[in-house]
C-alpha cells in the first residue's frame, strides 16, 4: 500500500512553474515565472523547457508620455512616435469693424492666443491695459471685439499660434512680431 506524502516536492515537466507540490497523489504545478519585464514594447513568455524568460519586441502602438509626439508605437523594444513641431509664425492680421482676423497655421493642435492694447500704451508689452482676449486659445480664426474704442484712443491686436509643443511670436498687423506677456 502507498500512502500519499503531500510534503514531497515533484516536477510538472514545465520549468515554468516553480515550485511544484505533490497533492493527493497528483503532482500541482506551482506559480508561474513572472517574466512581465514592465516594457510595453516587448512580449514576454517564459521556455517551458529552461525556465528562462524570452522578451521578443513588437510593434503595437504604445504611448511614449511625450506630448509632443503623435502615432506612437513599439520598434526595437522602445516606444517613440513622430514630432510635433511648435507652430511657425501667424502669416496676416487684419482689423474690420471690430472684427479681428488672422491666417491659419498647419500643424496638429493648433491654437491661437489674441492680445489687445490701448494705441496710447504702445509699445506692446508696455502698458497695463493689456488683455488676453482669449484664455486658453481658440481654433477659430476670427474674434468679434464688442468693446467700445475709447474717445480719443485706439486699439492694437497681436496673435500668436500654439500647440502643446510651443508658440510662434506674436505678430500685429503690419506683420511684425511683438512681445507680450498677457497671455500664459
Amino acid at each position: 500500500m502507498h500512502t500519499n506524502d503531500d510534503t514531497n516536492t515533484c516536477s510538472d515537466d514545465n520549468s515554468c512553474t516553480q515550485p511544484d507540490q505533490c497533492a493527493g497523489g497528483f503532482c500541482i504545478a506551482g506559480p508561474p515565472v513572472n517574466c512581465d519585464d514592465l516594457n510595453p514594447c516587448t512580449y514576454d513568455s517564459c521556455n517551458p523547457a529552461t525556465g528562462v524568460c524570452d522578451h521578443f519586441n513588437n510593434t503595437d502602438p504604445c504611448d511614449d508620455a511625450n506630448g509632443c509626439t503623435v502615432n506612437d508605437a513599439c520598434s526595437g523594444g522602445l516606444c517613440s512616435g513622430t514630432p510635433i513641431v511648435a507652430p511657425g509664425a501667424v502669416a496676416s492680421l487684419t482689423v474690420t469693424s471690430g472684427t479681428v482676423a488672422w491666417s491659419s497655421v498647419s500643424g496638429s493642435g493648433i491654437l491661437y492666443d489674441l492680445v489687445r492694447g490701448l494705441v496710447s500704451q504702445l509699445p506692446v508689452n508696455n502698458g497695463s491695459a493689456e488683455l488676453c482676449l482669449i484664455p486658453g486659445g481658440t481654433s477659430a480664426l476670427s474674434y468679434a471685439d464688442g468693446t467700445p474704442v475709447p474717445t480719443g484712443d485706439g486699439f492694437w491686436y497681436v496673435v500668436r499660434a500654439r500647440n502643446s509643443c510651443g508658440a510662434s511670436s506674436y505678430i500685429d498687423i503690419n506683420s511684425q512680431p511683438r512681445s507680450t506677456g498677457a497671455c500664459p
